[in-house]
């Protein structure tokens, strides 16, 4: 009988992984207060802006219940399937009544009994309750939720509830109108059925009357297992959903694709490790197999580090931008290709990679090719390191577009979109010293929370002695800065200048302003669309590595 020592480290989880977290995609003006139960706001659709909160980008760290940043991050990706009526975010008042699994699920955080609620009905009107994400006006649409960076050693429960609570007429339209919520890229999970309308494939779909639902139906899985990251698709109701019986049948697009969704983190108590049975071994003792290192488990740690961050234009020849959104492969080989370059010490999880992909349209010819993609960059370099973030910021601004050029044609995933061109580079920049959580080995000792910023060092002489074990300084550090070039995009997208025709960009114009300016006329004149694929490691149906527990995507389609 074999045993494998390294499943004991594996079997150690610490309690403080557990945790609670909750998201009100539709913010009604309701806000957290101090010292009480909070949560997150992080929002989405046409109109998002009149109930505050903040526009969903990429990967969206998640707060808990106590408000204290998680290494967890939340993805959202519209699937359209209308040109103008997508997803509309609507604050719409709803009452809740005590007791149903709505109220049970999150009324004790979002609500006071007290205050809120009517005590001869039993009905509840909560602001943080109000608000749903609405639909497309075109049958298939989704709305995908994609949680990341969980610890694959704990299991997950993810419950999520909208209802639109119409008031006058149209009861009856209303009371068509379903929400699908389908678990998915999880390894199996128990589903709270009761406490949703309907349970479709075992199980797997959740589904509950979203157009009208004072009942206070929710979806929930208890048991998630998982790699560190799965995701739920929400959609309108279907003939299977009727077909189970539901009355009136479902409308044939219309349903609410969400309002408030709630992650749990449930770890498995910790055991000390106990000894090997003396088995008699059956046969002759042989060697152990040589098998290659195995990487530590990481966990979240509280440091102190600086940000070196930038941006680069380049070429790709050709591929979809739905193909390159959802590659792994493609993000990793970026963030290789810019290691190639940068200061031994650094890992390649400390860099994180975002990127606007811009495509022209072909004339009814598939696939779309891409025009260019801008590159996002931020390098987390950890304070009590032994590479200084002043060399870090010397050596990449001293990678030309031609240097950078070369490493990215080094990579695979990369060349498989056609040969790249950089051909623009933007002057990096270094953050202020703050505090960032970072995954760290398990069992590691702490880091040192400060440390003066070292003085710049010449990169071609040795690094002095580290004061601290290398080891510690292993994980990577999640900041997503796309703000910017989305706010560009945006900008763009308003303007109303056709006067100059589409054209290719030539050299002269090899900058980012005048590659985005060119993207916005072709944009006005419905020869590109845009896509902004914000993720450094990006699940996909096609590339399902379960190993890439901190994998995330967001995408955001500016119509």
């Amino acid at each position: 009988m074999r045993f494998t020592p390294i499943a004991v480290l594996f079997a150690v989880v610490a309690a403080s992984d557990e945790f609670v977290a909750i998201n009100d995609l539709v913010p009604a003006g309701a806000e957290p207060q101090a010292g009480k139960c909070t949560w997150t706001r992080f929002t989405y659709g046409r109109n998002w802006q009149s109930g505050g909160g903040s526009l969903s980008i990429g990967r969206n760290r998640l707060s808990d219940t106590n408000g204290q940043q998680l290494p967890v991050t939340l993805g959202l990706i519209e699937k359209t399937t209308h040109e103008k009526l997508t997803i509309n975010n609507a604050k719409n008042k709803i009452k809740i009544k005590k007791g149903t699994p709505a109220w049970e699920e999150y009324g004790a955080c979002l609500c006071d009994e007290e205050r809120d609620c009517d005590a001869d009905s039993g009905e509840c009107e909560c602001d943080a309750l109000d608000g749903n994400l609405s639909y497309n006006d075109e049958p298939g649409w989704e709305f995908r939720y994609i949680f990341a960076g969980l610890n694959p050693q704990c299991e997950a429960e993810v419950s999520f509830f909208v209802d639109r609570a119409p008031v006058g007429e149209k009861v009856n339209d209303y009371n068509s109108r379903y929400t699908i919520f389908t678990l998915e890229k999880a390894h199996s999970a128990s589903p709270e059925t009761a406490l949703a309308l309907a349970s479709l494939d075992q199980g797997s779909a959740l589904a509950i009357r979203s157009g009208e639902n004072r009942a206070g139906h929710i979806a929930k899985w208890k048991s998630v297992k998982h790699n560190g990251s799965f995701e739920v698709v929400a959609t309108h109701g279907n003939q299977a959903l009727a077909d189970a019986g539901v009355s009136p049948p479902p409308h044939a697009f219309k349903g609410y694709a969400g309002g408030l969704l709630k992650l749990r983190q449930l770890c498995p108590t910790t055991a000390a490790p106990t000894a090997a049975p003396t088995a008699a071994p059956t046969t002759a003792p042989t060697a152990a197999p040589t098998a290659a290192p195995t990487k530590a488990p990481l966990e979240p740690r509280t440091v102190t580090a600086f940000q070196v961050s930038g941006t680069f234009v380049v070429n790709l020849p050709s591929g979809s931008v739905d193909s390159v959104s959802k590659d792994i492969d493609f993000f990793q080989g970026v963030q290789k290709a810019l290691l190639t370059s940068l200061p031994d010490g650094l890992l390649t999880e400390w860099i994180d990679v975002s990127v606007f992909a811009a495509r022209r349209l072909g004339l009814g010819a598939e696939p779309r090719r891409l025009a260019m993609v801008t590159v996002d960059y931020t390098i987390a370099v950890p304070s009590a390191g032994d590479v200084s973030p002043d060399v870090v910021l010397q050596q990449v601004d001293a990678l030309t577009p031609g240097a950078l050029t070369a490493n990215l044609r080094t990579q695979a995933a990369v060349t498989k979109y056609g040969i790249p061109d950089v051909i623009s580079k933007n002057k990096a920049t270094k953050s202020s010293e703050k505090e960032v959580q970072i995954m760290m080995p398990v069992g590691a000792a702490p880091a040192a929370k400060t440390r003066p910023s070292p003085a710049p060092k010449d990169p071609t002489k040795s690094a002095p002695e580290p004061t601290v074990d290398p080891f510690v300084i292993v994980g990577a550090v999640v900041a997503v800065l796309a703000a910017s070039a989305f706010a560009v995009f945006i900008c763009y997208m308003k303007r109303r200048q056709r006067s100059i025709p589409s054209q290719t960009v030539q050299p002269e114009q090899a900058n980012p302003e005048a590659i985005a300016a060119v993207v916005e006329k072709d944009a006005e004149a419905k020869d590109v669309d845009i896509m902004s694929n914000v993720s450094t490691k990006t699940p996909s149906d096609e590339f399902d590595d379960p190993s890439l527990k901190d994998s995330n995507l967001a995408s955001v389609v500016l119509a």
